[in-house]
């Protein structure tokens, strides 16, 4: 439960504060997708969390930020640790459909990562984000791709659980049509690091200190087996308004974390063959009891028939319930074993293929 709740809202504020980089990566890359619409703008970012992405809002050139959330706490960390000129925090209701908590203002940009899915009412959620937007502004809209992850491990913080589908069936209604869809998806490769800068990757004390230097990225196709979809994702991201984004995210691993997970793959891999061969002897085995059970049931089949030959002719009166041994034991006191142990032998060396 920890580690959905440290996905769920990240935390920087204390000096033991430790982080999973792709989780920081995935609340980074959102906000990033702002970074471009942000400067000289009005900006809402509505769940703000403690703050950290308003904060960066603010520090990318935005005009003024206003950070809404509905925990007095959050808010409280917010105004602590990631306070600013242009930034105001404020603890409301954003599914509230009365709500006043940003009294007449409007914004030029608004954004909400990974919020809807929380709601108890996301319809008037989305009614306030369209009351709150400027005529040519622009809305981003985040939500998790939980299908991909809710089979194995179900998120208690979710309210609903969206495909695409389903996400923009309930948003475009009340916001229009998104002029665009992106997809967050994890990453991987090889990067180039000065050596002299290698010493500084450490866990900053804030979230704000994170930061991209001048690195070249160069997009590879993945191999089919790797491809991403809109169904693999880990999030998707809609826009209502003027937005080109693209965006990466990334930190640099050692070698031998890169190698682990695929070095412990192969061990799978030769464990499972050794796995498998097992689990082939074991259903050779049990075909072979299969067969044995098979052929006693035909065997026993074929003494019944023996058996109800001989009682027949020699005009032996018995239930027909009577189990077998019994049959055997009244044809025995006539004096007929010879000739019964002669023709049980011929079934038997039928049977076994002699």
């Amino acid at each position: 439960m920890a580690t959905l709740e440290k996905i769920e809202r990240l935390s920087f504020v204390t000096e033991t504060a430790q982080y999973d980089t792709i989780f920081v990566a995935e609340h980074y890359s959102r906000y990033l997708s702002v970074k471009s619409l942000c400067k000289g703008k009005s900006v809402l970012d509505a769940a703000c969390g403690e703050g950290y992405g308003a904060k960066l809002l603010a520090e990318w050139g935005a005009s003024n930020v206003v950070g809404v959330d509905n925990s007095a706490e959050a808010i409280s960390r917010a105004k602590q640790y990631y306070s600013g000129s242009s930034i105001r925090y404020i603890v409301g209701d954003l599914q509230n459909p009365d709500s006043n908590i940003v009294g007449n203002k409007k914004f030029d940009v608004i954004c909400s990562f990974e919020t809807i899915e929380h709601l108890e009412n996301p319809v008037a959620f989305l009614n306030n984000l369209k009351k709150w937007r400027k005529r040519d502004g622009t809305i981003l809209l985040s939500a998790p791709n939980d299908p991909v992850f809710a089979a194995d491990h179900p998120n208690p913080f979710h309210k609903r659980q969206y495909t695409l589908e389903s996400l923009k069936s309930l948003i475009e209604p009340i916001l229009g049509r998104a002029s665009d869809w992106y997809c967050g998806t994890a990453a991987q490769g090889i990067c180039l690091r000065n050596i002299a800068t290698i010493a500084l990757q450490e866990h900053p004390p804030k979230f704000s200190a994170l930061s991209f230097d001048s690195s070249q990225i160069a997009w590879i196709p993945p191999v089919a087996s790797n491809s991403v979809s809109e169904h693999n994702c880990a999030f998707w991201v809609g826009v209502w308004g003027e937005a080109a984004l693209e965006d990466l995210v990334v930190s640099p691993l050692s070698m031998t974390s890169f190698l682990s997970p695929w070095k412990a793959l192969d061990w799978l891999k030769k464990d499972n063959a050794e796995l498998s061969r097992q689990l082939r002897q074991a259903n050779l085995t049990i075909a072979e009891e299969r067969r044995v059970a098979l052929n006693d049931r035909k065997l026993m089949s074929e003494l019944n028939t023996v058996l109800d030959d001989e009682i027949q002719r020699r005009g032996i009166k018995f239930d027909k319930g009577l189990a077998i041994s019994d049959k055997a034991r009244q044809i025995l006191a006539q004096g007929v074993l010879s000739r019964l142990f002669n023709r049980v032998k011929a079934a038997i060396l039928r049977l076994v293929g002699r």
